[in-house]
């Protein structure tokens, strides 16, 4: 290898390092209650005490009589809740090396699978403590059970396949394999396993290489290190504790990581934005965990090997060339650990070492032109239909997930309310990026010459609110529901407009491209709240109130509240009710559960919320999903109402007789918070132009008379378009 000159790199601002820290600091609270858990994870053998021991004996008898008498039904469910809860505490509290990595696993595993591997593990927790108790000498043995479960061989297994599968979807016979960091170590496992496929062995960087030095030897710094690594926390762990600050958090790491990057780096030079890398590594890490448990099946803190690659990279194991690639500049993984596997190669066949001037361990980025030439050249003299690089850690399971909420179980909620309350055939799919549901009209006779009727949701709703109409309106109508841009199932784009009339545009032009793609010429158009031509319970119709006059006492009082000023404030800075469930985390599901039961508490008796015709449980978990995924369209809420529901641009102003040429209907829920004189107004000045329209009320309905008593809203919207 030709000596490299040493490359000048910039030094870290020390402020850049007090604002890390400090937000660590601030983070203190989240990192102390994991750091609880994580001590449960990694207590040693040694140190749990006899009592200890006979609690877990106690709760192994416990779980052996439950198991006994469990029955079918719910009974039989709610005991399976029950022994899974208990079996994560007892294999917790016996978790050595690899027992608790597999409890982390099968977090994700399907209820059935689960379940036989939860009393698995539970079983071996009774074993084992029932033996310690009667023998201390049994303590020793807690090691040798845990292996019972390899969960290298297991993680491995999954990585390794996932390839393979991969590759016969492609129809790809024979490639280049090249792995960065620890995606070197399951392009090292696959080679191995598969060794007709892979034509050359790039590791570029690669982690896990050497053997790990002696645990005494450690210096400070990896032993705080290790410390931390055994709570099973990862980097990207930092990214979901954060919460909402995730984001400026990230972009504010990727600018310390960039600016000490050398100058040959592609960001440094603007090939790849700042703000996109910052995006890009959030989304990235925050998104739901899967992966990321291999940093802790496969490496030890200081990422070093459980299974070094020194190893498995043999002449007797592996016959096809390998390259190692590092950076020539501060790679911390050190190209010492590939030059003695070199070594053992010399005279059998191909295997080199090369370093990329300047670079550190993210080499592809640092100097990617002289990476990109020393990876062609040490492929040119072969013949692959493919180049496969492979990346390094993805992403753990869902059990430290600060914000839990995905598209698939918002889709999996949704289908479950819809299923359970329509005994048609209905479509869920996504048209022109928004969420659509259509229910063809049930009378196939009628259905060719059926009107079209459209349903737009309201503020912090989406699809599923229209559930308990939707089979009734069908036996009319051809059904469409649709959600907003941003909201529901629809695509969320960043929503950066700070105007009405982008922000309008952007809606409105994303609903014409939805009309368009679906093929909809004419069309019946009912809306709720915010979706506002059929006005189910419409936000914004009146005029604002007039702002306090200071000058008066009653003026001098409203501008001195706190509240006042803090709801203000926080509505100019685009918060919204569901920036709180993102905003408490993991406690984001049972808050919003709460929430639609108190809501649901204050219905009516008669109400489809009471009286078991929706389920609650199901209804909260949609709603949380719904709400606490990226924020998107609700940002309109700031753009097109102000404080107390008051439209920037009052309905009051738009819906005159010479502007709306179709006619008009508002539907008010009898104890609706929106004040149905309001549109009790234009109704009658559209009358008096002679102009069709028409105002009802539901009946023990409020602002959300189709859920509280959709009987009857169904009843008078099909009456107010079929007359």
């Amino acid at each position: 290898m030709a000596e490299q000159e040493p490359v000048k790199r910039p030094r870290l601002a020390p402020w850049k390092v007090v604002a890390v820290l400090a937000v660590l600091v601030l983070l203190t609270p989240v990192w102390i209650a994991y750091g609880f858990l994580g001590a449960l994870l990694t207590l040693p053998s040694s140190t749990i005490a006899t009592s200890g021991l006979q609690l877990l004996a106690a709760l192994g008898l416990w779980i052996s009589v439950q198991v006994f008498i469990t029955k079918p039904g719910e009974e039989a469910t709610n005991t399976w809740a029950t022994l899974e809860l208990v079996g994560w505490i007892v294999a917790l509290l016996l978790a050595q090396g690899k027992l608790d990595q597999l409890l982390v696993f099968h977090l994700n595993q399907k209820s059935d699978k689960r379940r036989v591997d939860v009393v698995g593990i539970a079983m071996l927790g009774i074993f084992a403590a029932t033996a310690a108790v009667s023998s201390k000498a049994n303590v020793t043995n807690f090691e040798d059970l845990s292996r019972h479960y390899d969960v290298w061989d297991y993680v491995n297994e999954i990585m390794v396949e996932a390839l393979e599968n991969w590759r016969k979807e492609l129809k790809i016979d024979k490639f280049y394999l090249g792995g960065h960091s620890m995606g070197a170590m399951f392009a090292t496992s696959y080679a191995v396993k598969y060794p007709g496929r892979v034509e050359h062995l790039a590791l570029i960087s690669p982690a896990g290489v050497g053997h790990p030095p002696a645990p005494k030897n450690l210096p400070l710094g990896l032993r705080i290190f290790r410390s931390v690594w055994n709570l099973r926390l990862t980097p990207m762990s930092v990214a979901r504790y954060a919460g909402p600050l995730g984001p400026r958090f990230l972009h504010f790491i990727a600018s310390v990581r960039v600016s000490v990057m050398p100058e040959t780096s592609c960001i440094r030079h603007g090939l790849i934005p700042l703000d996109a890398l910052g995006a890009y590594w959030y989304n990235n890490w925050a998104l739901e965990k899967s992966g990321e448990i291999a940093m802790h099946s496969h490496l030890l803190p200081g990422a070093f090997a459980k299974r070094p690659l020194c190893e498995m990279l043999t002449p007797e194991a592996i016959h096809i060339p390998i390259t190692f690639l590092y950076g020539g500049g501060p790679d911390w993984m050190s190209s010492s650990h590939g030059e003695e596997v070199a070594k053992t190669f010399e005279g059998k066949q191909s295997v080199e070492v090369v370093l990329v001037p300047g670079a550190g361990h993210q080499l592809f980025m640092d100097n990617a032109p002289a990476f990109n030439q020393m990876l062609l050249a040490a492929l040119a003299s072969f013949g692959a239909e493919a180049v496969l690089l492979a990346a390094g850690v993805a992403t753990e399971s869902r059990l430290w997930h600060w914000v839990p909420a995905s598209y698939a179980k918002l889709e999996e909620a949704e289908r479950k309310i819809l299923t359970r309350a329509i005994p048609t055939p209905f479509e869920m799919k996504k048209v022109a990026q928004l969420g659509t549901v259509v229910v063809p009209c049930s009378d196939e006779k009628k259905r060719k010459d059926a009107k079209n009727l459209v349903l737009i949701h309201g503020f912090a709703g989406g699809n599923a609110v229209w559930a308990m109409n939707l089979e009734k309106l069908s036996r009319h109508f051809n059904v469409y529901a649709v959600e907003w841009i941003g909201v529901g199932r629809s695509d969320r784009p960043d929503f950066n407009f700070k105007d009405y009339d982008s922000a309008d545009d952007f809606i409105v032009g994303s609903f014409e491209k939805w009309r368009q793609e679906i093929e909809l010429d004419k069309f019946d158009l009912c809306a709720h709240s915010m979706g506002h031509l059929v006005l189910a319970s419409p936000a914004g119709v009146p005029h604002p109130p007039p702002p306090p006059d200071p000058t008066t006492e009653e003026g001098k009082a409203v501008n001195k509240s706190w509240l006042r000023r803090m709801v203000y404030s926080a509505w100019e800075q685009g918060m919204t009710p569901m920036s709180l469930a993102r905003f408490v985390g993991p406690y984001g599901p049972k808050l919003v559960q709460s929430v639609v039961h108190r809501r649901a508490s204050f219905m009516s008796e008669g109400s489809a919320m009471r009286d078991g015709r929706v389920d609650l449980t199901e209804f909260g978990e949609y709603i949380y999903h719904n709400w606490a995924l990226k924020p998107s369209g609700e940002r309109a809420m700031t753009t097109h109402l102000a404080p107390g529901a008051h439209a920037i641009r009052p309905l009051v102003d738009v819906l005159l007789p010479e502007n709306v040429k179709m006619p008009l209907t508002f539907i008010y829920g009898e104890f609706d918070w929106m004040d149905y004189h309001n549109g009790q107004g234009i109704v009658e000045r559209f009358k008096e132009k002679g102009r069709a329209a028409d105002l009802y009320r539901v009946p023990d309905g409020g602002h959300q008379m189709f859920l509280e008593n959709p009987d009857e809203f169904s009843r008078v919207l099909i009456d107010s378009l079929t007359r």
